[in-house]
């Protein structure tokens, strides 16, 4: 997932990859930023397997391109063989197609979609993003639903069937419009492998060492 900061990348790759664990596979998650709020490259990675994924990988089978710079910065350098790039055109143009061999861009319309849903709510083409992504996969988009339904319930019933409206309309379209990404994965929803962020083991880890306190600065998390 690449972007900018504030269009909600890391929401995205946090979201996909509590889906992978949820579907019984070992995660690896990785985020790069810049030290800005707004604005600047941003990409969040999710690698997923049947055996533990100790780091990154250093290749993209499906990118989520939400700008231009996200195009230019990792599918250039990135994409393998048999990868897709999803973008949607209204965004940006990919003024310069040559991407590496094998590598399928497809154009998809995820901010008409989003606004077909509600046009006030513009982060919410990164929902039809996510369920896009889970039908790359052939992942199970009930899923995604219950997440969002976990996620938003306190904000009512409105919120959360726009939510879960959103991630169906990318699953559906991505089934009715795309080829899957080809995987040799096999899920099983009765493992679930502990899935957590790397704050909160840094957390877990300091409480259960005896920490009593701790500041810092919240980007850099340099101690103070």
């Amino acid at each position: 997932m690449s972007g900018q900061n504030g269009d909600g990348i890391f929401s995205i790759g946090e979201t996909l990859a509590k889906i992978c664990s949820r579907s019984g596979l070992y995660v690896h998650g990785s985020r790069t930023y810049q030290s800005i709020i707004r604005g600047g490259h941003v990409s969040y990675s999710v690698r997923a397997g049947n055996t533990p994924m100790k780091a990154c990988a250093d290749y993209i089978d499906l990118l989520l391109a939400i700008r231009e710079d996200s195009f230019i910065v990792d599918a250039m350098t990135m994409m393998r063989e048999g990868g897709i790039v999803l973008y949607d055109g209204q965004g940006f143009r990919i003024k310069d197609p040559e991407v590496p061999a094998g590598v399928t861009l497809v154009n998809m319309p995820a901010v008409q979609m989003a606004r077909d849903i509600n046009a006030n709510v513009k982060i919410l083409y990164n929902t039809v993003f996510v369920g896009a992504a889970v039908a790359m996969y052939g992942l199970d988009i009930s899923i995604l639903e219950d997440m969002m339904r976990d996620t938003f319930g306190k904000k009512g019933d409105e919120i959360v069937n726009m939510n879960v409206g959103a991630a169906r309309a990318g699953y559906d379209w991505v089934k009715a419009n795309s080829k899957p990404i080809e995987h040799s994965l096999t899920f099983d929803r009765s493992k679930t492998p502990v899935y957590i962020g790397g704050n909160e083991a840094l957390a877990y880890g300091m409480l259960n060492g005896g920490l009593q306190s701790y500041a810092w600065y919240p980007m850099t998390l340099q101690p103070q």
